[in-house]
């Protein structure tokens, strides 16, 4: 059974010198290895929930066979950006900039080695920055709380 509470996840933001493909290059490297490791644009992550229903959604999606992606790196994407399409994931969420971003790992080691290939710190956002980041995603009104995140991520699983 996945660990549902997403407790062993890290997620920091980060800021790099290195060129986004050099980054993305890390990426693949933490995942070759069984492990799950992402990197996602700060402005479309909307909290740290977010990412916790995209990772513990992953998980399931893999226990009960309905992945759409083969690697569980590419499948967070997709539920982060709650779509079905990598191409829209990773237009939607995917990393842009090496000036801020977000890394998510499900191995501290594999964090803490990203830190040789940028700077971690504290993952934090603002109201604001949680709205703009909403909207972004396909949100209006309020910042979504955690039932419409994990809605919206089960109906773009749905043929509608």
């Amino acid at each position: 059974m996945p660990d549902l509470n997403a407790s062993g996840i890290v997620i920091k933001t980060a800021t790099s010198d290195a060129n986004v493909d050099e980054v993305l290059e890390f990426v693949e490297l933490g995942n070759s290895k069984g492990k799950l490791f992402q990197v996602f644009s700060y402005d479309s992550v909307i909290s740290e929930t977010h990412l916790k229903a995209a990772y513990v959604n992953t998980l399931l999606a893999f226990e009960d066979k309905s992945n759409i992606a083969s690697r569980p790196h590419i499948e967070v994407l997709l539920f982060a950006a709650m779509t079905k399409q990598i191409g829209d994931a990773i237009r939607a969420v995917g990393i842009k900039s090496t000036k801020r971003f977000v890394a998510l790992s499900d191995n501290a080691e594999s964090m803490r080695r990203f830190g040789s290939v940028a700077k971690l710190s504290r993952f934090s956002i603002d109201q604001e920055h949680s709205m703009e980041a909403s909207r972004r995603l396909g949100f209006s009104g309020s910042v979504p709380d955690e039932h419409a995140i994990l809605t919206r991520m089960a109906q773009s699983r749905l043929n509608i």
